[in-house]
């Protein structure tokens, strides 16, 4: 056993990259709007692999994940407020027929900012919409 950490990361997102994006170009997506997602921020993500590099090194994996899961027709909510977006028109969302009503998965992260002494700076996507409003 060689050892060694793995980190699975959330869904990824910068202004011009992630989930929102993808939604807001496609304008109809088969997928319940209400279905949680858990993101980071990509520097947040690198953050994450720096802090994990920095230590003893350990047969373990861990997650990293912002703090709040968003439902799809929140993150699009989130993500109208940014002027990337704020003159598109949200993306509808619509289910399957057949799927499921599966809500997402709710990732806390908790244990791995324990391990590796990281935070992320974005705490949540809306946090993320937040700091671009006022820059």
């Amino acid at each position: 056993d060689a050892g060694g950490t793995v980190l699975r990361l959330a869904g990824l997102y910068t202004l011009e990259r992630g989930a929102h994006s993808a939604w807001f170009k496609m304008g109809s997506v088969a997928s319940s709007p209400q279905t949680l997602i858990n993101q980071v921020h990509y520097d947040d993500a690198a953050a994450a692999a720096v802090a994990a590099l920095l230590r003893p090194a350990r047969a373990e994996v861990l997650v990293v994940a912002d703090d709040k899961p968003l439902s799809r027709a929140d993150i699009c909510a989130q993500a109208s407020r940014l002027p990337r977006f704020s003159q598109s028109e949200r993306p509808t969302f619509t289910p399957d027929e057949g799927s499921s009503a599966v809500l997402g998965k709710v990732i806390d992260s908790s244990y791995t900012r324990a391990k590796i002494g990281w935070k992320p700076r974005y705490a949540t996507f809306a946090e993320f919409v937040d700091q671009q409003l006022e820059q």
